[in-house]
């Protein structure tokens, strides 16, 4: 019944059941072929939205009475769909759809189900594809509504809404009209009620099974696409500690088709968010113009700021400062050195040591100082305004601000606050950054310094 579904590991199933045609059909479906598919455990779900009143209420008696006549347990919920969409500014539609799969879900774990089960129809897919194509989108979008999404399963999403209602009636199977279903205020009504039925009547007979058909062949297309775009951002794309930032090369990015980049710019967004995100258009699009534009320049979606970063383009999380502006610096950071005794930096993924022994286990670098135990008090800071450091350049010493230092090195303006010195007073000893910058003034033999990999 679902093309590519193995009912196989489903033992305990839910249905959805609002106790129009599509489902009653469903449950019935379920219920007479239980011990084919192997489902032990079968269960009816009501959503009463409170938008239709006394219609609400017999719509739910309704589903109750079914089930306890095919002896299925029935649990039903009641929410306030009309309080849901004030609150969080959405339409009507959208705030139900919100609130029956929260309810899903929550069915699901409490009762620990394989699946729930959806009555979506062909012409609910097209009804679907048509409102997302005259919105704007994507081939994700004219995908169209997915067979199987996780935990949610649609096993009439290839049938006609026809050929339901003619199985209904040939088996005899009872439901409850929506009354709204006539009604034309709802946008999923005025495509079902006028735009389809146009199709239909002057353009194409089969225009459902058409737009059913291309869902079919843009979804095997859209998943090649995506396994692809995969490919490609494991190659291009370094993912930072802890997901803290990720950084897309911008060559390799540079020579990819548009539609690869295009996805691998969502990849980048959903990858730090930790979910898949509804990204924009013009979102991506002004993240993508980034490889043709110089350092500093910047895109935000999602929660999301992108940077151009010399020869990258980093993701990072937007964040508040108490003052409410974006972007807030990472707080500051200050270590007093006790020799021999390492000094953690997580953010880093390093230790840094500072030891009288030249050779230590797991160290990545290793350093000289002309500095003794216990002559000077030395700590490991972040940078201070107008901090300077010490440096040979070819036969002349010269002072250089460390601001000026990390320009020269390339090193991005989000990190620089994360870039541990090594200092005594305010005198800059040392720049801890990967192969490291010594002050002439301790360049010699004394202490060492070692920066261990955690």
């Amino acid at each position: 019944m679902v093309p590519g579904f193995n009912f196989a590991g489903c033992n305990a199933l839910a249905v959805a059941v609002s106790g129009g045609v599509d489902s009653m059909v469903l449950l019935n479906i379920f219920h007479e072929n239980r011990d084919l598919y192997g489902i032990v455990w079968l269960i009816a779900v009501h959503v009463n939205h409170g938008l239709r009143g006394e219609e609400s209420l017999r719509d739910e008696f309704f589903v109750r009475e079914s089930c306890e006549k095919y002896g299925i347990e029935c649990l039903c919920y009641q929410v306030d769909a009309a309080e849901f969409a004030r609150t969080e500014k959405i339409g009507i539609e959208e705030a139900g759809r919100v609130l029956r799969y929260r309810i899903f879900e929550k069915v699901r774990m409490e009762n620990g189900l394989d699946y729930i089960s959806t009555a979506h129809n062909a012409d609910d897919n097209a009804e679907t594809v048509l409102m997302n194509l005259a919105r704007g989108t994507g081939l994700e979008g004219l995908r169209g509504i997915p067979t199987i999404n996780e935990y949610v399963i649609r096993p009439l999403i290839g049938v006609l809404r026809k050929d339901i209602e003619e199985y209904a009636k040939a088996r005899g199977i009872k439901f409850v009209t929506d009354s709204t279903n006539a009604s034309d205020d709802y946008t999923r009504n005025r495509v079902r009620n006028i735009i389809i039925p146009a199709l239909s009547r002057y353009v194409n007979t089969s225009a459902v099974q058409n737009i059913k058909r291309c869902t079919e062949i843009l979804v095997a297309d859209a998943d090649f696409i995506d396994l692809t775009a995969r490919a490609v951002f494991e190659q291009i794309v370094l993912v930072g500690n802890n997901r803290e930032f990720l950084r897309i090369n911008v060559e390799g990015l540079s020579r990819q088709h548009v539609s690869i980049a295009r996805r691998v710019v969502r990849l980048a967004i959903n990858e730090l968010m930790g979910s898949k995100l509804d990204i924009s258009f013009k979102q991506v699009e002004n993240i993508l113009s980034l490889k043709n534009k110089q350092s500093g320049q910047r895109a935000e979606a999602a929660g999301v700021r992108a940077v151009r970063e010399y020869d990258a383009v980093c993701f990072r999380l937007q964040q508040e400062n108490s003052a409410g502006n974006s972007d807030a610096i990472p707080a500051k950071f200050e270590f007093p050195v006790v020799i021999n005794r390492s000094v953690n930096l997580p953010q880093k993924n390093i230790k840094i040591l500072i030891s009288d022994m030249d050779k230590v286990n797991n160290s990545m670098y290793t350093y000289n100082l002309s500095v003794e135990a216990g002559q000077k008090p030395l700590k490991i800071r972040s940078r201070h305004p107008g901090d300077r450091i010490r440096l040979k350049s070819g036969d002349k010493v010269i002072t250089k601000k460390i601001q000026d230092y990390f320009t020269d090195a390339k090193i991005p303006a989000a990190e620089r606050d994360g870039v541990p010195l090594l200092v005594s007073g305010e005198e800059i000893i040392m720049i801890l950054h990967k192969k490291g910058r010594i002050s002439v003034d301790y360049s010699g033999e004394g202490l060492y310094v070692h920066i261990l990999e955690v």
